[in-house]
C-alpha cells in the first residue's frame, strides 16, 4: 500500500491520484488545458 498524506498544508508522499479521484468522487480536467490557456484571465494567472 502506498503512503501518502494531502491535505490542505501538506502534500507528502507517492500521491496516488487516481485514489483520490475515486475517493473524493470528481474527474480529471486534462482536457480542458487548451481551453484555460484561451482566457485572459487564466493567462494573467488571475484564476
Amino acid at each position: 500500500m502506498k503512503e501518502f498524506n494531502v491535505t490542505p498544508w501538506e502534500v507528502s508522499g507517492d500521491i496516488d491520484y487516481e485514489k483520490l479521484v475515486k475517493r473524493f468522487g470528481v474527474f480529471s480536467l486534462r482536457g480542458l488545458l487548451s481551453i484555460f490557456n484561451a482566457d485572459v484571465l487564466f493567462r494573467r494567472k488571475i484564476i
